[in-house]
């Protein structure tokens, strides 16, 4: 694949986002899938609302009423980043049958292409008349000092202050100069110990080519921080020392003028290409990462071992599509064949060729819980390139498992009782472009795709 998974959307237009909708047939171009989405046996799949090309999504704090006085409030809205750099809030109604919208407004927009979105917990850095904890936002942006894209955390608060009803936001940028490039800062959760994770693609293809150099350990990483920390003294990675000369890339992370950041941005694992989705179940954390076009390599899922280089550029994962446990092995990376991969961790599935996986979530309670056989489940995005025609299948040198390279789809992968998949199959397919996977408060999950947000739930609720 000669682009990355989320340029593709800088390659289709959107208009024709906007028309080969999650919701219905593409209607377009002759060589444009049908999408139609169909859930796995014994859910079903509904349109949620329809939005013009979502990349994250993320349940706000629950307010505890609803907009319609008739109906009580079980759960809160839900927020959407889109490719036009525009936040938007879902207004939900929740009924005993699922969520209904009640409208969709935009509360943000100037981003760059956003790809993370995650509301904090309650800080003491709150304004005063804050109508509800911070909401943090990922983009990255042309650095000044780097001359190449930087990512970015941005730190959105909104009040009310004069009782009207109107929202008046307040902007900071708390995290900057993230070193990333060809790929960007992606999604953001909040851990169990209350700090911001996020995973920051690797600015080139195969560690070599295609893009700028990589900055270990941050580039290609999950970074770490505490969001009330760089909100009260926001931090930023310089480039450029105190003279104005460029830094070299390999010793950025240790150069006296970025003592600051390194101090309050933390690597939690790197050595990953286009890292993309984090979720962590059970204490452990786990992502999806994008393989490189050239020489090619899977898609991974990792199952994250904290502090460690998980390899790339110099080591690929190899093995069968779709495969787990022992069928996958760590060899070098062609570019690098005298590598010695041994040390590194083991991605626990592989998903495929170029099938750009995005956003994974786990299973949650409530009244349209998923079956309890797959809460230890983790269920994955993948985007795939946006046609039928697709001739990284027909090149494949596997094409016996050609099926693990269509994608347009959300998979399930079951995991052991130490948190190692076991097998990986299809959920939810038909899709159009999918890039996040949501579980909500109600147990049912939510996917963004290219038209909007659908929703799946067991036909049989309370599971």
């Amino acid at each position: 694949m000669l682009v990355s998974c989320m340029r593709k959307l800088f390659l289709v237009p959107l208009a024709l986002l906007l028309t080969a909708s999650a919701f219905g047939p593409a209607t377009q171009a002759d060589d444009l899938p049908a999408f139609v989405p169909e859930a796995a046996l014994g859910f079903a799949i509904e349109p949620i609302a329809a939005l013009a090309a979502p990349t994250a999504i993320a349940f706000g704090p629950d307010l505890g009423t609803s907009r319609l006085p008739h109906v009580p409030s079980l759960g809160p809205d839900l927020y959407a980043t889109l490719v036009s750099g525009q936040v938007v809030r879902i207004d939900l109604a929740w009924h005993a049958t699922g969520p209904v919208v009640e409208g969709v407004s935009v509360i943000a927009t100037g981003f760059s292409l956003p790809l993370g979105l995650v509301f904090a917990n309650n800080d003491s850095a709150m304004p005063a008349g804050a109508l509800h904890p911070p909401l943090f936002v990922a983009d990255s942006h042309p650095g000044d000092e780097s001359l190449r894209r930087d990512g970015r955390v941005t730190r959105l608060d909104f009040t009310d202050t004069d009782g009207d009803g109107k929202l008046e936001e307040q902007r900071r940028v708390v995290v900057d100069g993230l070193p990333n490039g060809r790929h960007n800062a992606n999604h953001m959760r909040i851990g169990s110990d209350g700090l911001l994770y996020l995973a920051n693609g690797n600015p080139n293809d195969n560690g070599r080519d295609g893009g700028a150099a990589d900055v270990h350990p941050y580039s290609g990483a999950i970074l770490l921080f505490d969001a009330e920390m760089v909100t009260l003294s926001p931090t930023e990675m310089r480039w450029r020392d105190d003279n104005g000369t460029m830094i070299p890339p390999d010793e950025l992370a240790t150069h006296p003028v970025n003592a600051d950041f390194v101090s309050k941005v933390e690597s939690y694992a790197h050595g990953f290409r286009n890292i993309f989705g984090v979720a962590e179940h059970d204490g452990h954390w786990y992502t999806a990462t994008n393989g490189a076009d050239d020489p090619s390599s899977q898609d991974t899922l990792y199952r994250v071992t904290p502090g460690a280089d998980h390899g790339f550029p110099a080591c690929y994962d190899v093995g069968p599509a779709g495969g787990v446990g022992d069928a996958i092995s760590k060899v070098p990376n062609p570019i690098f064949p005298d590598t010695d991969c041994s040390t590194q961790p083991v991605a626990t599935a592989l998903l495929g060729w170029h099938t750009c996986t995005t956003g994974l979530d786990f299973p949650t309670a409530g009244p349209w819980s998923f079956p309890a056989a797959m809460h230890d489940s983790v269920f994955v995005a993948e985007c795939a390139v946006f046609f039928a025609n697709d001739w990284l299948v027909e090149s494949l040198a596997d094409p016996a498992n050609a099926s693990h390279n269509t994608s347009h789809k959300v998979v399930r992968v079951a995991l052991d009782e130490e948190g190692n998949a076991t097998e990986v199959q299809d959920f939810v397919t038909g899709l159009a472009l999918p890039t996040d996977v949501l579980f909500g408060p109600d147990g049912s999950m939510f996917i963004a795709d290219a038209g909007g947000v659908l929703r799946v739930a067991p036909i049989v609720g309370g599971l």
